[in-house]
């Protein structure tokens, strides 16, 4: 895969990322571009026809730390990349160590939104729910013993 002109080594693993994720959607997309803390999973991936917009917490904001626009993912598709990430409001106070991707994707159809939770909530600490879930999601998640 090539290497996006433009674009810093960090930007590029997104850059690869939507292009692979492109590559594998099935045209589902959020019923809502409004995005719960609580759905922020690492690995967590998803498209979305309006704007992503994260729900902002109580004790944090999110702070804009990378912003690229215009970078090529094909010679139709035009990306502008913005990388979030928590900030504490008062001294003190620990936040989460989120890394989030907001993409947009212009393209000769309406603009596609993406989503990407680079780091988030580790799924792994969900383990004691095993009991709960088939052995295969258990295996998926790994939640196996």
């Amino acid at each position: 895969m090539p290497r996006y002109a433009f674009a810093e080594p960090e930007s590029d693993v997104v850059l690869r990322t939507i292009q692979t994720a492109l590559a594998q959607w099935n045209g589902e997309t959020l019923a809502s571009g409004h995005i719960e803390e609580g759905g922020l999973i690492t690995g967590y991936q998803s498209f979305s026809y309006e704007d992503i917009i994260l729900k902002k917490p109580k004790n944090w904001r999110w702070n804009l730390t990378t912003h690229h626009r215009d970078l090529s993912l094909a010679p139709s598709l035009m990306v502008e990349l913005k990388k979030m990430v928590p900030r504490g409001r008062t001294k003190g106070f620990d936040v989460p160590k989120y890394r989030i991707w907001i993409c947009t994707i212009r393209r000769e159809q309406k603009p596609l939104h993406f989503i990407w939770c680079e780091r988030g909530l580790d799924v792994r600490a969900f383990s004691f729910l095993r009991h709960f879930v088939s052995t295969q999601v258990a295996k998926e998640l790994k939640w196996e013993d």
